[in-house]
C-alpha cells in the first residue's frame, strides 16, 4: 500500500515520534541494557518474555536479526527486528523485517563530559501494512502520534527504573517540548 506521487514513487503512511531524557548512569550501561532483546520485555509494554537473537546475531553486528513476543489484544504475535546500525553506545537503528506493527526506530544516547550520566535521544515510526492501516493513520495520525510519544515516554521511565538494578539508582526526566511531551 502505497500513494503514488511525482516521478511514480509509492510512499506509506507512517506515524513518527521522537523524545529525549537523561539517565543516570554511564552511556554504555545504558545501551547495553537498552539493545539487548532479553531485557525488553521489563521495560518495553506488552513484551512479556525474553527476546533472542537468532541466526547467530549480535548486537554489534548489522543485519543481525533477534524476535520477540509482542501481546497485543487478545492474541501474541512474533516480531522479528533487523540491526540497520549499531555503534556501542552511542546508536542502535533497527526495523520490522517480518510480523504485524511494522516499525523503525533508532536510539542515540550522548554522554555528559564526566560520564556519569547519559541523554537517550529516540525516534520511532510506524510504517502502514494494509489499506486499512493507511486510512486509519491519514485519519488519526495525530492522536497516534500522541499516544505513541506518551506510551514510548512511559517505557522509557520503566527502563531508568529497571536500570537502578544494574548499579546504583538512576533517574529519567522527560524533556517536555512545544510539540508536548518529548522533544
Amino acid at each position: 500500500m502505497g500513494i503514488d506521487h511525482e516521478g511514480g514513487e509509492r510512499v506509506t503512511p507512517t506515524i513518527s515520534a521522537a523524545g529525549s531524557g537523561t539517565i543516570n548512569k554511564p552511556a554504555t550501561v545504558i545501551w547495553d541494557y537498552m539493545v539487548a532483546p532479553e531485557t525488553l520485555h521489563e521495560w518495553v509494554k506488552d513484551v512479556n518474555s525474553p527476546g533472542e537473537w537468532i541466526d547467530d546475531g549480535k548486537l554489534d553486528v548489522i543485519g543481525s536479526r533477534y524476535r520477540i513476543d509482542y501481546a497485543y489484544g487478545k492474541k501474541v504475535n512474533e516480531i522479528i527486528f533487523k540491526v540497520r546500525a549499531t555503534e556501542r553506545p552511542t546508536l542502535f537503528d533497527g526495523t520490522t523485517v517480518e510480523g504485524p506493527y511494522p516499525i523503525d526506530f533508532d536510539y542515540r544516547l550522548e554522554e555528559s563530559s564526566d560520564g556519569e550520566s547519559a541523554t537517550v535521544n529516540w525516534r520511532m515510526t510506524a510504517r502502514s501494512d494494509s489499506k486499512v492501516t493507511a486510512v486509519a493513520f491519514v485519519l488519526t495520525g495525530w492522536f497516534a502520534k500522541y499516544f505513541m510519544k506518551c506510551r514510548r515516554v512511559g517505557e522509557l521511565k520503566r527502563f531508568a527504573i529497571c536500570t537502578r538494578k544494574i548499579e546504583t539508582c538512576g533517574a529519567f526526566e522527560p524533556a517536555i517540548g512545544s510539540e508536548g511531551i518529548g522533544k
